[in-house]
């Protein structure tokens, strides 16, 4: 089994606790190289209520990579990594959302994405992440060196909404670090921009940030000072700042808030592999089903992007379960009527998915 440690850059492995060390379950329902969550190429759609564009898959927003990540990827000189560089340094060169904590997205993609409904995430060609690799099949050109929101999103979950509790934590924490690190390279190496307010964010948009066009020059100026034209030397010292960290000073540089983000991790842990199931179970209402076209039906409760498929004879069976029998009592009864029995590993997953509860 993989490693928490695996799911994110290599460069964390000489900092991160020792907690990342342990097992965790590959996500083998999230497929990012044949998405689960768009419609096939006969043009057969997902067994869910919403399908991701062929030509974007999950990846509809620009996430921020950190100073220092972008420095070990431009350190990185392994061939397979040349799309990702060239990509890096075209944004770098144009100077639109570069700034010393790190590359984050321009203030107009940032206005559009954060007023985007839920249901179009997925499915704006627009709005698609400047790192995919729509000419390598829909790949990612930095995926080894991909930021937390990317490393910690699984649109289908083995663990189902126990899994969620987990990646949420892990999501949580690594942001977390990812902030720190980053403002902690740029204390060393470029302090005044902290205190400067320039690219923070504003309220609202500029001529500039509506073109898409580079910040005044004396604005740019002003935060980047004496490593203006030198941003790709600065990148690469962010990373060799952050690698000259013992795992004591990172923990140190994460702080308390690192300390409880930590306990939040570990409990969702727990949680994601807890096995055990009540003495009863109860179908849960507000579980939504669907007919495909196949004759199969696809249920989901926590999230409407994870569903399990199922005969109708099956699904039959789950509402059965009101909880007001023992689950052996009702497994039994079904035994008997000749129908579908849940058991097993099916009987865990639907109550992962939590479409049978506890009564």
């Amino acid at each position: 089994m993989p490693r928490i440690l695996d799911n994110f850059p290599a460069l964390y492995a000489p900092l991160l606790p020792e907690f990342f060390q342990r097992e965790i379950s590959e996500e083998k329902r999230a497929t990012c190289s044949n998405c689960a969550m768009c419609a096939s190429p006969e043009g057969v759609p997902p067994p869910t209520a919403v399908a991701f564009h062929r030509d974007t898959k999950c990846c509809t927003r620009h996430p921020t990579l950190p100073n220092y990540v972008i420095g070990a990827l431009l350190s990185d000189e392994r061939p397979e990594l040349a799309e990702g560089r060239r990509r890096v340094e075209a944004l770098i060169d144009r100077r639109v959302g570069v700034w010393p904590t790190g590359l984050r997205s321009s203030n107009r993609y940032r206005f559009l994405a954060q007023g985007m409904d839920r249901k179009a995430f997925g499915r704006t060609p627009s709005l698609r992440c400047p790192y995919y690799n729509a000419e390598a099949g829909g790949t990612c050109s930095i995926w080894e060196y991909r930021p937390a929101v990317c490393a910690t999103y699984f649109c289908k979950l083995v663990a189902g909404e126990q899994g969620q509790g987990l990646w949420s934590g892990l999501k949580e924490y690594m942001e977390d670090a990812e902030r720190q690190l980053s403002c902690y390279a740029t204390e060393k190496l470029q302090p005044t921009y902290l205190l400067l307010s320039q690219g923070a964010g504003k309220g609202k948009l500029t001529a500039e940030d509506v073109e898409e066009q580079p910040p005044p020059e004396a604005e740019y100026t002003a935060a980047w000072g004496r490593w203006v034209g030198r941003e790709r030397e600065y990148y690469k010292a962010c990373y060799e700042a952050v690698r000259a960290l013992s795992p004591q000073e990172f923990e140190g540089v994460l702080g308390h808030k690192g300390t409880r983000r930590m306990l939040k991790v570990r409990q969702g842990y727990a949680y994601a592999n807890y096995k055990g199931l009540t003495e009863s179970l109860r179908f849960n209402t507000s579980t939504t089903a669907r007919m495909m076209p196949n004759g199969q039906v696809a249920v989901s409760a926590y999230d409407e992007h994870d569903a399990l498929v199922m005969s109708p004879e099956m699904f039959s069976s789950l509402t059965e379960f009101t909880g007001e029998e023992t689950l052996a009592a009702v497994q039994q009864r079904l035994r008997e009527q000749g129908r579908p029995v849940p058991e097993g590993d099916l009987l865990l997953e639907l109550s992962y998915h939590l479409v049978l509860m506890p009564a």
